[in-house]
Order: structure tokens, then sequence, then C-alpha cells
């Protein structure tokens, strides 16, 4: 280009790019708890990117990478005799039944033992001489 005097015109041009922003979250909850990532309440482990403009204009990227730890359950029986009893369900059990007992694990989540009881009937034997 030339200026209005017929000199070449040199136009510098400093040009800075913002780099992109992008945070990696990992999200860990318990089994049938949820989380809200991006606008919705999720229920399901899996990964997810969020798209926002940063202060700057440019692009920021949110990777969610969650993970819904799994229900850990056990079943178990058990038998007494009849007259004696088993603390189980929060209370001292004398009736054969399910009962549901619930725990936490060292992560801090439910952990479900089911024990279903038995009564031993006792036997008595009446001798006559």
């Amino acid at each position: 280009m030339v200026d209005a005097n017929g000199c070449n015109l040199i136009i510098e041009t400093d040009l800075t790019v913002s780099s992109q922003i992008v945070a990696n979250l990992n999200v860990n909850i318990c089994y049938g708890d949820s989380a809200l990532i991006n606008g919705n309440y999720e229920l399901a482990s899996g990964t997810f990117y969020d798209t926002t403009v940063s202060v700057a204009g440019c692009d920021s990227i949110t990777i969610t990478n969650f993970t819904v730890d799994s229900l850990i359950t056990n079943s178990v029986t058990a038998s007494i005799c009849q007259g004696d009893s088993l603390f189980l369900g929060g209370a001292y059990q004398t009736v054969a039944g399910s009962y549901d007992d619930v725990y936490a694990t060292n992560s801090g989540c439910d952990s479900l033992v089911n024990t279903v009881l038995s009564i031993n009937l006792s036997i008595t034997d009446s001798v006559s001489s």
C-alpha cells in the first residue's frame, strides 16, 4: 500500500490467539444419587462435554467424567433355635422372614445385606415310666 505522500505504508498487526480453556472434572456418586451436569440431573455413568464462552470470548470446554458407584448387595441365610433371637433389620428378631440391613462402604455409599432367617423348632420328647 502507498500513503497519500506516495510512500510505502507498512501495517504491522500483532495477533494474539487466546488458548482454549479445557477443564477435566471427575465426579463420583453413590448408586441412587444424581448430579447436576450441564443443566441436567444425570443418573448413569458417562463422559459429558459442555462448551461455553470464557470471559475472553473464547470457547471453554468442560469435560465431566461421571461415575456412579454400584450398589453392593449380599444375601445370607441364618437360622436360630426357637426362643432365641438375632439382631436383624434394626431389632432383635424371633420370627422367620427376610430382613434388610443397610451399611456404609468405605466410600460412604450404601451397601445392602438381606438375611433370610429361619427358626429351628425345638424337639420335645416325653418319656413315661
